[in-house]
């Protein structure tokens, strides 16, 4: 089931809250709870039912090990033995849903053998709750997380606003939210401010991430031949639509969160303003890179004998590279993971000897950096993104054919070709234009939905700005178009 389906907005959401208080209002804290998990199964089971039961197999089992885990007593060799298989049990049910059919390819061209591809398809949000679940065994593991109640850890993992594609979330953030007081009342003023978080992330999606979504689509296809201007159109697009696609899916569980009672982890804080690499990822998916600092980069860290500045630079580079492969099964996202690991070790260098960086330099760097990795990360293959980049960088100039017939007398014609700009492309370009500015000013506002939740205070004009903002949401939705972090 999507966000962004007349489904979901008009029949499961009001049907979710409605029970969900009417159920919290006469069973108490534990019903309310009970409550949220059977509507989460029954939402995630609206995609495919048949993977509803590696989902609870996984829950189950993850749920056992951490639980095995966190007895003081346990012998520490046997505590040792579960904890590693605890992560390759995750792992491998990963890599075989996941990675298995990329593992055979690979395997198939480099050794010249035929073995079989399953072409088995990815079960929804595998890739979102396995980390989840990681976190929380390791945290068990450690010490550092006790026993909890089956109804705890299911609606930990299971909580659907999060479910498919995060924000991941840590156990006892969310644990020690429900056991507030305030928690059991109605709190009209989470309500407001949830459909309101609700509603700018909707509008993020079907107004401006679909939109963009047309000419990213029409310039990846490998059969187009882009001129300079058109490939960078299309990489900025694609970068506009990867942003308002994630940050506005967020925006949106965050606001379900609220409505729910629960302040899900921020998980995008404006990163397309930043002015290095570093910042960025501080500010992008930001609950993933606390999730690769944690689990990742600080244990092999720690396993070093010697910890240096210069293994720390690899162990970021491996981190990233791990972390791009997480995104799907394809030596594209490898790329893109060592692509990031590469500039932010190089940015950790010229931090080192405190170079310094004018902002607006730094920020038309970082955005340069951002958009390539974007081109790999988008594209189906790697032909596609050196076709795009080879564009970016080396294709030709659309000017008035008059002048390119001149151009071609004096041996230049290679460089030029007459038409428009916005041949081929399936937007009216006055259309365009307008949305690519409108894109463009929203990022650079001074408040974001961070802003606002922290600020929110409920007044009519707030409630006609937001009632219009989820409306021209609401008008927009066409096909149902599913958010790109579903893939991985």
């Amino acid at each position: 089931m999507l966000f962004n389906s007349y489904t979901f907005i008009f029949a499961f959401l009001p049907l979710c809250l409605v029970s969900f208080y009417i159920v919290k209002h006469f069973f108490g804290l534990k019903g309310s709870l009970i409550c949220l998990i059977v509507f989460s199964l029954i939402f995630y089971s609206y995609w495919s039912i048949n993977y509803l039961f590696l989902l609870l197999a996984s829950v189950s089992a993850n749920y056992l090990m951490s639980s095995k885990l966190s007895e003081r007593d346990l012998n520490p060799l046997i505590k040792r033995y579960l904890f590693i298989f605890g992560i390759a049990f995750n792992i491998f049910l990963l890599g075989i849903f996941k990675y298995y059919d990329f593992f055979i390819v690979n395997i198939n061209l480099f050794t010249g053998t035929e073995l079989m591809i399953r072409n088995i398809v990815l079960p929804l949000a595998i890739s979102f709750y396995t980390l989840q679940q990681i976190t929380f065994l390791v945290d068990s593991g450690q010490g550092s997380q006790k026993k909890s109640t089956f109804i705890d850890y299911v609606i930990f993992v299971l909580f659907f606003p999060q479910l498919i594609a995060g924000p991941i979330v840590r156990y006892g953030v969310l644990k020690k939210q429900y056991l507030k007081d305030s928690f059991i009342k109605v709190d009209i003023n989470n309500i407001n401010l949830g459909i309101s978080i609700f509603s700018i992330g909707l509008f993020k999606k079907v107004f401006l991430a679909d939109y963009f979504a047309q000419i990213a689509s029409w310039g990846f296809s490998d059969s187009i031949e882009l001129s300079v201007i058109q490939a960078w159109l299309v990489s900025l697009s694609y970068v506009l639509q990867l942003y308002f696609d994630f940050s506005g899916y967020s925006d949106m569980a965050i606001g379900l969160g609220i409505m729910f009672g629960f302040t899900l982890p921020i998980n995008f804080n404006s990163p397309l303003k930043s002015s290095n690499i570093i910042d960025f990822w501080n500010k992008w998916h930001m609950t993933l890179t606390s999730f690769i600092g944690a689990y990742l980069f600080t244990p092999m860290l720690r396993a070093s004998k010697t910890p240096t500045f210069i293994k720390s630079l690899i162990f970021t580079i491996i981190s990233m590279t791990i972390a791009g492969l997480w995104h799907g099964p394809s030596w594209l996202f490898v790329i893109f993971g060592l692509w990031h690991g590469l500039g932010l070790a190089i940015n950790q260098l010229y931090r080192k000897f405190n170079f310094k960086m004018n902002y607006f330099l730094g920020w038309f760097l970082t955005i340069n950096f951002w958009t390539i990795g974007c081109v790999f990360f988008r594209s189906e293959d790697t032909q596609t993104a050196f076709n795009i980049l080879s564009s970016m960088y080396y294709g030709q100039l659309i000017i008035p054919s008059t002048i390119v017939n001149n151009l071609s007398h004096i041996g230049l014609g290679e460089y030029y070709r007459g038409g428009s700009i916005f041949e081929g492309m399936p937007v009216d370009p006055i259309n365009y234009i307008l949305m690519f500015i409108g894109g463009i000013v929203i990022i650079a506002l001074p408040y974001n939905t961070n802003f606002i939740t922290l600020n929110f205070k409920f007044s009519r004009l707030r409630a006609i700005l937001f009632g219009a903002v989820f409306s021209i949401a609401i008008l927009s939705l066409g096909g149902y178009s599913e958010f790109i972090y579903f893939n991985f």
